[in-house]
């Protein structure tokens, strides 16, 4: 039965303490009975100390007969000398190892700082011994009492004191002599650095070896009457030296999180530190193996005042006057901000400590204040960008608004679109966030007029250019603010027209690629395909509207978008296309190489490749309609034929017909030197079939210099000149911490092509980034794009509070990223990955048993690797291993084999769309994976 009042934050909390208490122990509290056949090292993986000493009988590795003893009875069994769960030989030198214990921890410890006015401190060692004896609930099939494990709570509470240096050692239970608490003690001036471990020096029998293992094991650290905050940081500033100088960014990073204290480092184990409300000093630490940390969430700063409602910024009625007034307490309200942290800098002793980068950031955040005004008075007097900033504001807000629609259609595929729109078209489905609409400004300027100083500080210098970095935490928005800033572009050159009319260095912004949008990662490129695709929809039905009206300079050209990646992902070739389609007609597929959308971006109607993509032979165009049974979208062939979805996903289309957008794999850049077609996506052509497009020696097979008759409803097409195109006027890198290594390497070679071939003269194209971890940005950037750097929102005084945005204490209304270790030294990687994953998917199944929907975000498991070798061989541990134990009576709670999907390059494009697709679905306790996707491709209507 569901509990509709529990939150999946209270699910998330029991989850952990499910966790904690299967993996670290005890299940069933301090004085626990494991069950019969079911010893601790089996039960307990994490918090466990191994004997120091190894076996008598065990000294002579041929004999085996700790080994041999224990294979007996399977409630003994040492989990130190099972075999690899993956079978592999290891070898006589692990085996030997592994027989020993080696591998395994028989210490755990920290290490801390304390003043040098405390003399003694207070250590508390707690951890359970496990003893075989009768149950007292459980019987042998002869009705006797089973012999099954029981645990009992060991430990003990010791002074040590820090007055002398040197070393120590003392029992902390006379039950247990062998184990020991040992610590070392060093002066550092006005410190004492203090090193504590737990010692488990016992010497471990020929049999029944859970007898000397320490389980649960952990240390407790107070000051002696248990209360006092005694604890220094690492960078407390009673002791530690003040920071160097030398070092602008790390100095800067010093002051932003001097509030950060690390109180203690462990050894095999982490430590968590307790510390009160207005106090710099921590009162205890405790040593644990599943610790917690719960990042703080970063929210958008909120700005009173300020009109974030984007079809309100977008809509005709607002004058000029009124647009300027809707925006200017974006900056009044910065400045006056930045008027205060500044008062800190000057009084504020502790923010003095770290100077210069408190003043420095100041002036950094003052010249991003002083754009913003500017960008704002651009808007003012200039017509043409406030008629763009107001197309930007309307565009998007169709975007969001029909994206939500899309959302909610995804989840049920019979919603009507009508009632959608009404439900969904509201200001908190429009709205700006304050920091992307100022990033959005921020870049107004040399959008507006490439040559504008906000964006070159001096043309003709090697540093004429920046970076404009958007830095914001994951899932903040960044994609919001840069295709905000595309939309911008698209309107920009279409009111532009022609630059430069009647000179020889003429260019045309009516048609052309306007942005170059690129990812590292193909996963991420599929998904912002998708999201930029509805941007592109609003785009092209604001043009139709305007065009209907009479305002011709929107052009006749529709806003498109394409897909420009690999081969295998999308057709090269039109031929290659409709084959592909061909192919797929028998089939069905729900998604394919030409078809990279799983559902309609504008009304969220499901696509199929083998119906709703069909080809154009006359003119070579490759068309995907959205498949609306009544009709009624606007992409649907009775009211877009012809031309359908403005999406391109074959690469000759998309040399022909150059769409608006164009995102990217970094990858792709490689074909500049030997595809002479790419040449058009800069702008570089001088021909046109009035039938296929722009001209190339590529495509002289099917487009000849003498045009084409008339084919059915088709008028000749003939060969004519034509004006080069303006070049890509923005380039948004998305992910730019990816950039790194070899790729670093290889993506800066080309950077050195894709600037010059987007620059007109000494003007360089705008180039923006987005993080959400950044280090080393401008050394990065440096060399990578030979540019310099803005970074928005800067960084001030403190970290996270950049008036853009703000941090909050994690609530149950305002959660945090929550992470948990797993620290379990001497255990085999498959081991501890086989049994934490078994633990989530088992867990998180009694959880949805027991509450519903709410235990729903904890149903699907996502598992990160570092290469194609690690991944496919945990995809083997969890198609076998795992789930067998889901449904072995190892666990609690049984589960259905868990289905294994892949979003790596080793998986067909098609599948990674399809795998994104289902995630938007409710976990469904039910659901036959292989014959629902079957039935899907048989029937894409019900998507």
């Amino acid at each position: 039965m569901t509990t509709p009042e529990v939150t999946s934050f209270q699910v998330r909390a029991e989850l952990e303490d499910r966790l904690a208490r299967d993996l670290l122990g005890p299940w069933d509290g301090p004085e626990e009975e494991l069950p019969p056949g079911t010893s601790p090292a089996e039960r307990y993986m994490l918090g466990r100390l191994v004997p120091r000493e190894r076996p008598a009988a065990a000294e002579d590795p041929d004999e085996g007969e700790a080994v041999d003893a224990e294979e007996t009875d399977p409630g003994l069994v040492d989990r130190e000398v099972t075999a690899a769960p993956d079978g592999e030989e290891e070898g006589a030198e692990a085996e030997a190892t592994i027989r020993s214990g080696s591998m395994a921890a028989s210490a755990i410890g920290l290490a801390f700082s304390v003043p040098a006015t405390i003399d003694v401190i207070s250590v508390v060692a707690k951890w359970g011994r496990y003893e075989r004896s009768p149950s007292e609930t459980h019987e042998t099939p002869q009705g006797r009492a089973a012999i099954t494990w029981h645990r009992v709570p060991t430990g003990g509470a010791v002074e040590v004191r820090t007055d002398a240096e040197g070393t120590g050692e003392v029992v902390p239970d006379d039950e247990q002599p062998g184990v020991v608490i040992r610590w070392t003690v060093r002066h550092r001036g006005a410190r004492r650095v203090v090193e504590l471990s737990l010692v488990n020096g016992q010497r471990a029998p020929a049999r029944a070896q859970d007898t000397a293992r320490l389980y649960q094991v952990g240390l407790t650290v107070t000051a002696l009457d248990g209360d006092a905050a005694i604890f220094l940081g690492h960078n407390d500033p009673s002791v530690a030296p003040p920071p160097s100088a030398f070092d602008d960014e790390r100095l800067h990073l010093e002051l932003l999180h001097r509030g950060t204290r690390q109180y203690a480092h462990g050894r095999q184990c982490a430590v968590d530190a307790f510390w009160r409300a207005g106090e710099t000093q921590a009162w205890k630490l405790a040593t644990t193996c599943f610790p917690a940390a719960e990042v703080p969430l970063v929210v958008p700063g909120r700005v009173p005042g300020l009109v974030l409602d984007m079809a309100r910024l977008g809509s005709p009625e607002l004058g000029r006057d009124d647009l300027v007034k809707a925006l200017r307490p974006l900056v009044t309200g910065y400045r006056r901000w930045l008027a205060e942290q500044a008062s800190r800098v000057e009084s504020d002793p502790e923010v003095g400590r770290y100077a210069p980068a408190g003043e420095h950031a100041v002036v950094a955040a003052r010249a991003v204040a002083d754009r913003l005004e500017r960008a704002i008075e651009l808007l003012r007097g200039d017509g043409i960008a406030r008629e763009a900033f107001r197309f930007a504001n309307q565009a998007m807000a169709l975007q969001r608004v029909r994206s939500e629609v899309v959302r909610a259609r995804m989840s049920s595929p019979g919603a009507d679109v009508s009632p959608l729109l009404r439900e969904k078209d509201v200001p908190g489905n429009r709205s700006w966030r304050p920091f992307q609409l100022a990033f959005v400004l921020l870049c107004l300027p040399g959008l507006t007029n490439p040559s504008h100083p906000d964006a070159h500080r001096g043309l003709g210098s090697p540093d004429d250019a920046e970076v404009q970095l958007l830095f914001f935490p994951t899932g903040g928005g960044k994609t919001e603010a840069y295709l905000g800033l595309a939309a911008y572009t698209f309107a920009i050159r279409r009111l532009q027209g022609v630059l430069g009319a009647g000179s020889s260095d003429a260019v045309d912004g009516t048609r052309g690629v306007a942005v170059l949008m690129r990812y590292t990662l193909r996963l991420l490129t599929a998904q912002q395909f998708q999201r930029a695709s509805a941007l592109l929809c609003g785009c092209e039905m604001l043009r139709r509207e305007r065009l209907d009206a009479g305002d011709s300079r929107w052009g006749t050209t529709p806003f498109r978008i394409g897909l420009w990646v690999g081969s295998t992902v999308s057709p090269n070739s039109f031929e290659e296309a409709e084959r592909q389609i061909t192919e797929t007609r028998g089939n069905e597929r729900l998604l394919g190489g030409v078809l990279q959308l799983p559902v309609c971006p504008w009304c969220g109607s499901g696509l199929s490749a083998g119906r709703d993509v069909v080809t154009d032979r006359l003119r070579r165009r490759v068309l995907v309609y959205c498949s609306d049974p009544e009709g009624d979208c606007a992409f649907s062939p009775r009211n877009s034929p012809g031309e359908g979805l403005p999406v391109l996903t074959v690469d000759e289309e998309i040399y022909r017909l150059t769409p608006a957008l164009v995102i990217a794999t970094v990858d792709k850049l490689a074909q500049l030197p030997w595809k002479a077609a790419t040449a058009s996506l800069f702008g570089l052509i001088d021909t046109e079939c009035t039938r296929h497009g722009w001209q190339n020696p590529e495509f002289s097979s099917f487009c000849g210099p003498g045009g084409h008759p008339a084919r059915g409803e088709l008028p000749r097409a003939v060969i004519q000149p034509a004006m080069r195109l303006r070049p890509p006027d923005l380039i948004i890198q998305d992910e730019l911490h990816l950039i790194s290594d070899a790729l670093g390497s290889m993506v800066g070679l080309y950077e050195t092509a894709i600037d010059r071939l987007c620059s007109r003269g000494p003007v360089r194209p705008v180039l923006v980034a987005s993080t959400a971890t950044v280090r080393r940005a401008r050394d990065q950037v440096e060399q990578v794009f030979a540019r310099g750097l803005t970074v928005f929102p800067p960084p001030l005084l403190d970290a996270g509070e950049t008036y853009f945005s703000a941090t909050v204490p994690p609530t149950a209304s305002a959660p945090g990223r929550r992470y948990r270790g797993v620290l379990a030294p001497g255990e085999r990687l498959k081991s501890v990955e086989i049994r934490v994953a078994s633990a989530l998917l088992e867990h998180a199944q009694f959880l949805f048993d027991r509450y519903g929907s709410a235990a729903d975000p904890y149903m699907t498991l996502v598992d990160y690797f570092t290469s194609t070798r690690e991944l496919a061989g945990m995809r083997r541990l969890v198609e076998d291993d795992v789930a067998d134990r889901l449904s072995s009576r190892q666990v609690r709670t049984r589960r259905k084999r868990p289905r294994v999907d892949e979003l790596t390059g080793r998986m067909p494009s098609s599948r990674i769309a399809e795998s994104l697709a289902e995630l938007e679905h409710p976990f469904n306790p039910s659901f036959d994976s292989t014959a629902a996707l079957d039935a899907l491709r048989q029937n894409p209507e019900e998507y």
